[in-house]
């Protein structure tokens, strides 16, 4: 799993408004909200609704790794996604070679989007832009207009 597989994943989940959260990271059928640290404690069950920063932890923890390495791994994407969406959100902030720990600090802008008068509109326009910066454009046949010839 690497970043890219994150965002994807997390903008498929959110892609259904119906699935959509604020106020908390997730909801689960009956409403009940948590933040990201609780929703995998007994007793809440199977997440049902995410906001921004909900569906990205959700789709890099939703599976076992057979290895501290897997987990490792799943945990740098999820930085690496958060990076990625923050670079959209936080334009003004140069978040290439921000540290780690300044990217974990700064999600919180994430919630800030997600939860704010943009909402869940601008939180999907976010996760399009980051995904389109790092989707190479697919190559396409452009059919040139035929130039006129003096002769």
């Amino acid at each position: 799993m690497d970043k890219l597989d994150v965002l994807r994943n997390s903008y498929e989940i959110l892609r259904d408004p119906n699935r959509w959260t604020t106020g908390y990271a997730f909801r689960n059928a009956d409403g009940k909200g948590v933040d990201q640290n609780l929703a995998f404690e007994p007793g809440f069950g199977t997440p049902t609704r995410f906001c921004a920063l909900g569906a990205l932890r959700w789709v890099s923890t939703e599976q076992t790794y057979s290895s501290p390495e897997e987990a490792t791994a799943a945990e740098r994407a999820l930085l690496e996604a958060r990076r990625e969406l923050l670079k959209i959100v936080c334009p003004h902030e140069n978040l290439d070679d921000a540290d780690d720990d300044l990217i974990v600090d700064y999600a919180e802008y994430i919630a800030t989007v997600n939860d704010g008068h943009g909402g869940y509109e601008e939180i999907m326009s976010a996760f399009r832009q980051a995904l389109a910066n790092l989707t190479p454009a697919e190559p396409r046949e452009v059919e040139l207009p035929k130039q006129k010839v003096l002769v």
